[in-house]
């Protein structure tokens, strides 16, 4: 049952519409998480796998080529490519599928490159929502 007011087929709710939106898309709240990263010049795990992950956005901060992927056998010029000065990946469940979930790897041209993830998680556990 969701906060608000009314008789059951008329019920009104109290929430702002973006978490509204959560409710009604994954069945409850959803959290920001923001990271930042150090990319070396050796393939290592940036993020861990995340079941809850709904969307994700990594940002090349460093003036180094950069590049991810969803295995550690990335090398250097392999993966996508994430340029030097703000080069992005963004990754949406809606579009991206059960990808988004999975381990993520980077390697960067330079040693010490700064990036920074942002992720959007669900709380759970959630209710299902009745129809």
């Amino acid at each position: 049952m969701t906060e608000g007011f009314g008789t059951r087929e008329n019920r009104v709710d109290l929430r702002p519409p973006a978490a509204q939106i959560s409710w009604d898309v994954f069945g409850g709240a959803t959290t920001y998480i923001d990271t930042p990263l150090s990319v070396e010049i050796s393939t290592k795990e940036i993020l861990k796998n995340n079941p809850n992950r709904v969307a994700l956005y990594i940002i090349n901060n460093s003036v180094s080529l950069g590049y991810v992927a969803f295995s550690p056998e990335l090398v250097s010029g392999k993966g996508i490519r994430l340029t030097a000065n703000g080069g992005s990946l963004v990754m949406l469940i809606h579009e991206d599928g059960d990808a988004i979930k999975r381990s993520i790897y980077g390697i960067s041209a330079g040693a010490g490159a700064d990036w920074w993830a942002y992720e959007t998680v669900i709380c759970g556990p959630f209710r299902r929502r009745r129809t």
